[in-house]
């Protein structure tokens, strides 16, 4: 770098004319120059532009005051001495100041000084450059973008550097730190303007960037910073997305869950930076499609869920667009729904208008069917029919069934049958409503798809039974003082639709009449005489006249002026649980005068209190019991209790109570054995078809091929009544089911021999149906074998397997069968004796020849002396017929 010669001298030059009013005197420096050198003595510089001395000595300086908002305040003067007032001299700050301009070389600082005559000194100093700047760019950074494709030769305007200094040093040139890019660009610089210009066609596809370092030198030598200019190749974009395939298959089930991915599209866009792909999805359809996409990822998910009965196929087509939307691609997707079993099979019944009730809660649902028939229809009667559909594909469910699930209450057989070749429900038997008027009978169809699904309809079947009335017999009392008209009691008869009871007196009788439609009883006539009037009324059920129900009605006519103690009921039942702690109250039974004040005390008595477990109140009539109840000793107890009005007239009357039954005992095996072998026909032998029965077995580990043969029977009682007394049987191994059933009856059947291995353990339990269920102490032990191979259950079997079985199960055969092998180490130590005992005979024989007889007889004595105890180890008798059992060695 050139570095120039800075002189920082004052040069002093003078004006043409004589300086008699004016005098100019100008001073030139050069910028930066000391500070403390800049002073100057005005005299001596008039002396040295004038040659008359005296006059310059007498004159008095003084600046001017219109100057000091300008370059006076530059300036300092002293007496004659003018100095300048500032820190540095800087040509860049006064021009900065509008003083001078930047591209001048000098920089004119004029100052007018004034004396007490009219003389004028005009004072210039005039300051000159020096190349003291650096170029500099205001940035140093610049981007910038120029699109490919453009013809050679395009100028793009770059930002120039900045020089303060005076044309004579300022910018000079630009140039490129690298050479790298000097054949693609170049730096043009004309009229203080600085282009780059671009000297071939760019493409952004083979490069997309630029990175160029520029640096500016002044006159001087001095190089400024460096500017860095990103070039960035502008796309065209000249290039359609393009998908990686030509179209898209795909398949889900219609169990797809909604928010999953189905599928993912992708294209790719080979412009340079317009490579953002904006997808979207196209429909003809009307309807609105399950689908949606990712404008930005392309991943396509399913919105809602898709039925394969409702559409099988779907076809659209996916859009990807270049950002800016210019070009784009279009691809067809189809989507195909696989069916798969999410239909559950339905069940729809139509029963007859004269079966069917339409006014009933239960219908508010749909799986909810009311029927009600007569208490008399006939077997085999039809009520309705039953179909059931499935919306899956054939494909999936190559066959329904349907099948009577349950039958509550199950205590007989279900009044209703499905006839499956006619798909008819029909009655099953003769019905019965003082056991049951009321089913609950559950449907069920199953589909054969996997997996497979089931569906359940209840059937609410209401028996329309003659009406019952709620006593077989009324007892009422009236006065003989009774006007006509006046109530007599009230009877009523229980019935599923009592709207429809209707009230008649059967009994011939011109004194009382009953009310029809709600059964109270009044007086017609008057009555003169004291006597029982006994009359039958009957409840017809009006739909069905056969259905009526008949019930006795005795009228006790009394005279009030003179009557005993009228119970209100001619007889009384008492219900009580049996093993109830006791003493509590059972009921009460009340009695009254027959006056109408009922102002007598009554009096209760017990007759023959002594044998019963009861015993009452006589203020108030409460009977209580004393003992503890048990049903299975006596479940009834008929008894009269006595009421008396002041010691003077008594009546009695009949108290029945029944014990009832709680669930106290277990169910007990009637057989005593444990356990027991049953033979069954051969299994490779068998090729008798399966009965058929209404629910058919589908799984594949059955055998349907052969026919369910009979095995046992067990029996148990439960000293119990009603339900706490219902037994039911069950295998004590869930692995018996497969191959075994039992029924409540106690039957067990062999159903399925596919995978039975013989000889087979069945042990069975009983259990009652009481409130808490009670399951028997002991169980009944079968051994199921096979026929034709007796032998694997009497010797291999037996011999084999059961001993340890049976030494684990019994206590009493432990013992048995530990005796016996006590009984066998006897014996081989009675061998081993033996052997021993007739060794050491021979060795005695040899050398105590005389002593041989003698110790041969004591070791047979010895002999039989174990034999016998070994013997009494089997058997427990050591004698037979009285003598003593022995044996010979």
């Amino acid at each position: 770098m050139i570095t120039p010669v800075i002189n920082h001298m004052s040069v002093v030059t003078t004006s043409i004319d004589n300086c008699k009013d004016i005098c100019d005197l100008n001073v030139y420096v050069h910028e930066n120059a000391p500070v403390e050198n800049l002073k100057w003595n005005l005299i001596d510089l008039l002396k040295q532009r004038v040659n008359t001395t005296n006059y310059f000595d007498q004159l008095q300086f003084s600046l001017s005051t219109t100057s000091k908002t300008t370059t006076a305040t530059y300036f300092q003067l002293s007496s004659s001495i003018l100095s300048y007032n500032h820190s540095q001299l800087d040509r860049e700050e006064f021009c900065k100041l509008n003083l001078c301009s930047y591209e001048q070389y000098q920089c004119d600082l004029s100052l007018s000084i004034f004396t007490q005559t009219s003389f004028i000194v005009i004072f210039q100093l005039i300051i000159q450059d020096q190349n003291d700047i650096v170029p500099i760019f205001d940035q140093s950074n610049i981007d910038i973008v120029i699109r490919e494709n453009l013809q050679p030769f395009y100028h793009y305007q770059l930002p120039t550097a900045r020089d303060l200094d005076s044309n004579m040093y300022n910018i000079d040139k630009y140039s490129f730190v690298n050479n790298e890019f000097n054949h693609i660009f170049e730096l043009i610089y004309s009229n203080n303007e600085l282009n780059l210009k671009v000297l071939k066609t760019l493409d952004c596809e083979q490069r997309s960037s630029y990175q160029l370092k520029i640096i500016a030198q002044d006159k001087g030598g001095q190089k400024s910073n460096i500017l860095s200019c990103n070039v960035t190749v502008g796309d065209f974009n000249e290039f359609q997305p393009k998908f990686q395939q030509h179209s898209y298959n795909k398949y889900i089930n219609e169990s797809f869950l909604v928010n999953d991915t189905v599928m993912i599209v992708s294209a790719t866009d080979d412009d340079c930076y317009d490579k953002i792909i904006i997808y979207s999805l196209i429909s003809d359809s009307i309807v609105a499609l399950p689908f949606r996409i990712n404008s930005k990822t392309g991943e396509i998910m399913l919105t809602r869920s898709v039925d394969y009965e409702q559409q099988t196929t779907y076809r659209f087509r996916i859009k990807a667009a270049n950002q800016d939307g210019i070009t784009n691609s279009i691809v067809p997707v189809t989507i195909q729904v696989l069916d798969v079993n999410d239909n559950e099979p339905r069940i729809y019944t139509n029963i007859l208008a004269n079966y069917k009730i339409i006014n009933r809660k239960e219908i508010d649902n749909d799986n909810v069917e009311s029927i009600i028939v007569d208490e008399n229809i006939s077997i085999g009667q039809v009520i309705g029919t039953i179909l059931v559909k499935d919306d899956d594909s054939m494909k999936i469910n190559k066959q329904l069934t349907i099948s009577l699930l349950s039958c509550l209450p199950s205590t007989m057989i279900c009044p209703l049958i499905l006839d499956h070749d006619s798909m008819t429900i029909r009655i099953a038997r003769v019905l019965d409503t003082e056991q049951d008027d009321m089913y609950k009978i559950v449907l069920q169809a199953n589909d054969q798809g996997t997996p497979p699904l089931l569906s359940q309809r209840h059937l609410f079947l209401y028996i329309r039974h003659r009406p019952r009335f709620t006593q077989k017999k009324y007892y009422f009392y009236l006065s003989i003082s009774s006007s006509p008209g006046s109530t007599i009691g009230h009877v009523e008869a229980n019935s599923t639709e009592s709207r429809l009871i209707e009230y008649t007196i059967v009994t011939a009788t011109n004194f009382v009449d009953i009310d029809s439609t709600n059964g109270t009883i009044y007086l017609k006539e008057f009555i003169y005489i004291e006597y029982v009037l006994n009359l039958t009324v009957q409840a017809t059920n009006t739909q069905n006249r056969a259905l009526f129900d008949q019930t006795i009605i005795l009228i006790h006519m009394y005279n009030q002026n003179n009557c005993s103690p009228l119970f209100d009921h001619l007889s009384y039942t008492f219900n009580v649980s049996e093993q109830h702690i006791s003493p509590f109250e059972i009921g009460q039974v009340h009695a009254m005068d027959c006056t109408s004040n009922n102002k007598l005390s009554v009096t209760y008595t017990l007759i023959e209190a002594d044998t019963l477990p009861f015993r009452i109140n006589n203020n108030n009539g409460m009977l209580i019991v004393t003992h503890e109840l048990d049903r299975e000793t006596i479940d009834k107890y008929d008894f009269y209790v006595m009421a008396t009005i002041e010691n003077r007239t008594t009546s009695k009357t009949r108290i029945y109570v029944y014990v009832i039954d709680r669930n106290d005992h277990i169910p007990t095996f009637v057989d005593n054995y444990t356990e027991r072998f049953i033979y069954v026909s051969s299994i490779e032998l068998s090729t008798s078809s399966s009965s058929t029965s209404l629910i058919r077995r589908h799984n594949s580990d059955i055998d349907n091929s052969l026919a369910s043969e009979f095995v046992t029977n067990v029996y148990a009682i439960d000293m119990d009544d009603g339900l706490n007394g219902k037994i039911n049987y069950y295998f004590s191994n869930s692995d018996a089911y497969h191959h075994f059933h039992v029924y409540n009856n106690g039957s067990i059947y062999l159903y399925n021999r596919k995978h039975l291995n013989v000889p087979y353990r069945l042990e069975i339990y009983a259990k009652d149906n009481g409130q808490p269920a009670l399951t028997s102490k002991n169980s009944i032990l079968f051994y199921v074998c096979d026929i034709n191979r007796k032998h694997e259950c009497n010797e291999h079997y037996q011999d084999e397997k059961l001993i340890t079985t049976f030494l684990l199960d019994e206590p009493s055969k432990t013992n048995y069968y530990l005796g016996s092998l006590f009984i066998m180490i006897a014996i081989i130590c009675f061998v081993f004796i033996v052997i021993s005992c007739t060794t050491y005979h021979v060795f005695l024989k040899v050398k105590h020849s005389t002593k041989m007889s003698q110790r041969t007889y004591n070791c047979r004595i010895e002999a039989r002396k174990n034999l016998i105890v070994s013997d009494s180890l089997y058997d427990n008798t050591t004698t037979t017929n009285g003598q003593l059992k022995s044996v010979s060695v």
